[in-house]
């Protein structure tokens, strides 16, 4: 006689319990590719909407709202014309619309909302633009101005330039290099295995670095995540253009085990430069009241 499908079901998740419970040294993670097509148009529409927003009312909502679609459309347009040569004048204005909504954001200032509302007005996109969805924004609870509190409690020794890792490190990049006094910024995508990105030194790359090569350098990402190699492949190809291990600051969500990493030999390369990790501490809206969360309710 055949069981019944719940049983089945029971004894499969029992099973899964019972394994998991077992000290096999297996783990297993699934990665996906997360970004999704949408229309280039759309995506201008959506930041015109934000801008138009902030135009409207003194409102921080709309802000990070403009923040948040100006990211989203830089990545999409740096992405595309690192292939397509084409649109790298549409991606550079997308930097500058970023730039100006952070700005906008950390300042709460309408300065540059003209030159926004103006550039989006003339500028060309792709049909289909690829964005991901930036995690820690969605979530993980991450705010842009637990970054503005790195800022506030350590200065920075010397003039600064900024690497965005995209996709967040995008809109990141560009409070944190308004906030330091309008640091010069560039976005920067590492490829490879999760646990072994590599970073490819392109000429502007290069560039960027010679610009700058007696400042000290500020990487921005959400995480580390599971192996920390997005933030090693930039410092490490910063190393190969020639910056010093102590030119290079790293900023992110969270204080890593290093340890726990998983990308090789990390308990060597990690520490070689300093990580400096926001608060851990949620960003509360205004007028909230007590917390409900982890259980509390």
């Amino acid at each position: 006689m055949r069981r019944p499908k719940a049983v089945a079901v029971l004894r499969f998740q029992g099973f899964c319990r019972a394994f998991a419970m077992l000290k096999t040294g297996l783990d297993m993670y699934v990665f996906r590719d997360g970004r999704k097509s949408f229309s280039g148009r759309e995506l201008l529409n959506r930041l015109a909407t934000a801008f138009a927003c902030v135009s409207s009312k003194s409102d921080r909502d709309c802000e990070l709202r403009a923040l948040i679609a100006a990211g989203e459309l830089e990545c999409a347009l740096r992405d595309a014309a690192d292939s397509h040569p084409q649109w790298e004048k549409s991606a550079r204005a997308a930097e500058r619309l970023t730039t100006i909504a952070a700005k906008i954001f950390i300042r709460n200032s309408r300065a540059g909302l003209a030159e926004a509302e103006r550039i989006v007005g003339e500028m060309k996109v792709p049909e289909t633009l690829a964005i991901a969805v930036f995690e820690g924004f969605s979530y993980y609870a991450l705010h842009p101005t637990k970054f503005l509190e790195i800022i506030k409690n350590r200065k920075l020794e010397k003039k600064s330039a900024v690497i965005g890792v995209r996709s967040i490190g995008a809109p990141l990049s560009a409070v944190v290099a308004a906030a330091i006094g309008d640091a010069e910024r560039i976005t920067v995508r590492p490829s490879g295995h999760p646990y072994e990105r590599e970073l490819e030194i392109t000429e502007v790359f290069r560039k960027f670095v010679a610009r700058h090569h007696r400042d000290e350098f500020v990487i921005v990402d959400e995480g580390p995540g599971l192996s920390g190699s997005s933030f090693l492949s930039v410092a490490e190809a910063l190393e190969r253009c020639g910056v010093t291990a102590a030119q290079i600051t790293m900023m992110g969500s969270r204080k890593p085990d290093v340890a726990e990493l998983r990308t090789p030999n990390a308990s060597e390369r990690w520490p070689k430069y300093l990580f400096l990790p926001t608060s851990v501490e949620p960003v509360l809206p205004k007028g909230a009241g007590q917390s409900i969360g982890g259980g509390w309710w």
